[in-house]
């Protein structure tokens, strides 16, 4: 919450710029950064989540804070959390992603970035740990990434990582749904 609150202060300072079909320019990246105190995964994260719960409007040319985000600064912090979470579980992509498949850059907030498995890998994340039982915790991550891998194991991986699946991880782990 504290980060998407320095990338809203930032981008209500000075909107942030978008290329017309590739979404947000590194420049604009940086100053989310700088402004939320983040790093990259965080501030692509904080953007999409934003974007996706309505905080921010795309013109083409700038991001700005679409009218409903005042309303949203002045909710308890516990009701903006939940408000990011649900964007996160609706987003039609891993916004953590830095590149395509075949190697260029993905810039955040880009339209072309929609995955279908990512969203499928996300929502059999959330179910998997829904499934933990209360007072017990999962004792690694890379056990959720084995379970992710025999759920789903034709969904995607872009990060090509270890463990699998690990930029969604990543992104549950940055919006504290594991720890």
């Amino acid at each position: 919450v504290g980060q998407v609150e320095g990338m809203l202060a930032e981008c209500a300072r000075r909107p942030l710029q978008v290329f017309k079909v590739a979404g947000m320019k590194p420049a604009a990246l940086g100053r989310v950064m700088r402004a939320a105190r983040c790093d990259e995964a965080s501030a692509r994260l904080a953007v999409a989540c934003a974007q996706r719960a309505g905080l921010l409007v795309n013109d083409g040319t700038h991001v700005r804070l679409s009218p409903g985000c005042a309303a949203f600064t002045l909710l308890p912090p516990g009701e903006q959390a939940a408000r990011l979470l649900f964007a996160w579980w609706r987003l039609p992509s891993a916004p953590t992603r830095t590149h395509f498949d075949d190697g260029r850059q993905l810039h955040p907030l880009s339209p072309k970035a929609g995955c279908a498995g990512c969203v499928q890998v996300r929502h059999k994340l959330v179910r998997i740990l829904r499934e933990v039982p209360k007072g017990q915790g999962v004792p690694a991550r890379e056990d959720v990434a084995k379970a992710l891998m025999w759920w789903r194991p034709l969904a995607c991986d872009h990060s090509l990582g270890h463990p699998p699946h690990s930029a969604l991880l990543e992104e549950a782990r940055l919006l504290g749904v594991v720890a």
